[in-house]
């Protein structure tokens, strides 16, 4: 719903073909519907006008290895190019939460005027429309780093929860950029948050099977030395926002004192696991997952 409560747009998971993004007027009147990507429309806004509709889709073209993408709408159901593509197979947007659940980060946000994405390796805010797109690249969030969880403030703030385990030295878990206008626009580190564990860890996760051939007798079975042993692994706590919010008191005057800012997060407790390539012997960050509370 945008600011002034005019105007609804409405996701849903409907079949491919069938219309799944609605926007409705102040009285639920369908102003407008139209089919976008496959299906499920994970997150969805309405720019501060009311006639821009931007949204998160998970599965944008219904093919393995899809990444979410975002799109801009029009009300008169023109639709826009994507702002920028999402590379499917990064762990940079999923994590594990539970035993069998894969998660996409929060990475589309509105507050007030203020519509903010995560793509890539970009911040970028979306205005009114799309000569108003404004991406800056993304400060502080390392490469083995999950993004949990986005939230935007009006006045172009955007707040960042990221999760990040122990091989990366000096590492933010909260990170909050303010747009800045000028000759060049750019994403100005306003407040950051070291990671340190907040929370008990969970229990140890169950180990994975990695490097372990199929039965013998079964085409492409390795053989030779170290055939058949699995590759090293190991588990690393961490602690991040799985959900994150920020209050931008009325007047911001947007100098560099941000002590009226509020800020509240929900931290959890998880782990990291890292398994040592027999190619590079080198450790890769494999996942990120937490454990829901209770169940420790």
């Amino acid at each position: 719903m945008n600011a002034g409560g005019s105007r609804i747009a409405v996701g849903t998971i409907a079949p491919p073909g069938d219309p799944n993004v609605f926007l409705l007027d102040a009285e639920g009147k369908v102003i407008s519907q139209q089919a976008v990507g496959q299906r499920w429309i994970d997150q969805i806004a309405v720019g501060a006008e009311g006639n821009r509709i931007h949204l998160r889709l998970r599965d944008a073209a219904g093919t393995s290895g899809d990444g979410p993408e975002v799109y801009t709408l029009s009300a008169d159901k023109q639709t826009l190019e994507p702002p920028s593509g999402f590379d499917g197979q990064s762990p940079l947007w999923y994590y594990h939460y539970g035993e069998h659940s894969n998660h996409l980060a929060r990475l589309l946000r509105r507050d007030g005027r203020t519509v903010a994405i995560v793509t890539c390796e970009n911040v970028a805010w979306l205005g009114g429309s799309d000569s108003q797109r404004q991406d800056v690249r993304l400060p502080h969030v390392p490469r083995e780093g999950v993004i949990t969880s986005l939230a935007a403030g009006e006045g172009g703030y955007a707040l960042m929860g990221v999760a990040t385990g122990g091989q990366t030295h000096d590492r933010p878990d909260l990170v909050l950029l303010r747009r800045r206008q000028g000759p060049r626009l750019s994403a100005v580190p306003v407040w950051r948050r070291a990671a340190t564990m907040r929370v008990a860890p969970p229990s140890t996760p169950e180990p994975g099977l990695y490097g372990v051939p199929r039965p013998d007798g079964e085409p492409g079975v390795p053989t030779g030395p170290g055939a058949g042993t699995p590759l090293a692994q190991r588990d690393e706590p961490v602690s991040a926002p799985l959900s994150a919010a920020i209050y931008v008191p009325p007047g911001d005057s947007g100098d560099d004192n941000h002590r009226r800012l509020r800020i509240a997060v929900a931290d959890h407790a998880g782990w990291q696991r890292w398994v040592r390539s027999n190619a590079t012997g080198m450790e890769e960050s494999r996942c990120i997952r937490f454990v829901p509370a209770g169940r420790q």
